[in-house]
């Protein structure tokens, strides 16, 4: 378990834009340290949201990356909504019940075929195929993306929003039930690529093009009132810009991250 934690940390180093490490593009090919040349890291200047989902109470998860893209928990505030937990993979988290719990951000702004980037730490309660963890988009073909719950234990679920692109993806050994594991999704305009808990379990290319883009923590978004999750989801961030991943951090990067996290 440490060495699935030490790999995601690492991964989730690189993807914040810290740049203790050497970087790789999406290709992965591995760069210089450019921190030390002076030239920022690839995501760096790329983050367009990030929900912490530290609040431990109230109607909001507060988007720390500087954009303001909160969203709100749903439908309905306290009596039926996610309910804040202590239990996150760092401070506070939010648990969603599998019915009708989720939070909705407003449109984030990607427009047309461009790369962007996803991450976040989730653990599952019931494993119900396609409820998803996040997904991004409206309900048009190649305009949502959806990370979910795959059919067993050691898969996750790909979807979109007419289903012609939807696939099911081996993650073993990550087992789902295990408590929390890290996701971590990029697509750079031709290429998609997933990791769990530090691994690549995917690569794929799809003609993705976005218009209208709302993210759904904790259900499929596009006006779709269904595939809700449930479990627990903490720390998620999207970025505009595919991931260039680099997951061979040394202890002391890693370190570096879980102290000074976003």
């Amino acid at each position: 378990m440490r060495n699935v934690w030490l790999g995601a940390l690492a991964l989730l180093l690189v993807l914040s834009g810290l740049n203790l490490a050497p970087w790789s593009d999406a290709a992965g090919e591995q760069g210089e340290n450019h921190e030390s040349m002076g030239v920022p890291h690839p995501l760096a200047g790329n983050l367009v949201a990030h929900w912490l989902l530290d609040e431990g109470s109230g109607q909001y998860a507060n988007d720390t990356g500087g954009n303001n893209n909160n969203g709100t928990l749903l439908p309905s505030y306290p009596g039926n909504a996610p309910a804040w937990t202590s239990g996150g993979i760092s401070g506070n988290a939010l648990m969603f019940d599998g019915v009708d719990d989720y939070v909705e951000t407003p449109n984030i702004g990607f427009s047309g075929n461009v790369p962007l980037s996803i991450a976040f730490w989730a653990k599952v309660n019931v494993i119900v195929i396609t409820n998803n963890f996040v997904s991004v988009g409206y309900r048009s073909e190649l305009n949502l993306i959806g990370i979910g719950v795959g059919s067993t234990a050691n898969t996750l679920f790909l979807n979109t929003w007419g289903g012609l692109y939807n696939l099911e993806v081996d993650i073993s050994p990550v087992t789902t039930t295990a408590g929390y594991f890290f996701i971590a999704y990029s697509y750079d305009g031709t290429t998609e690529r997933l990791w769990a808990n530090g691994e690549l379990k995917l690569t794929r290319d799809i003609p993705y093009s976005f218009s209208n883009n709302p993210v759904r923590i904790g259900g499929k978004t596009g006006g779709y009132n269904g595939q809700f999750l449930n479990g627990t989801i903490d720390e998620v961030s999207i970025w505009s810009r595919a991931a260039g991943l680099h997951i061979g951090a040394d202890a002391e990067h890693r370190q570096a991250y879980s102290s000074g996290r976003l």
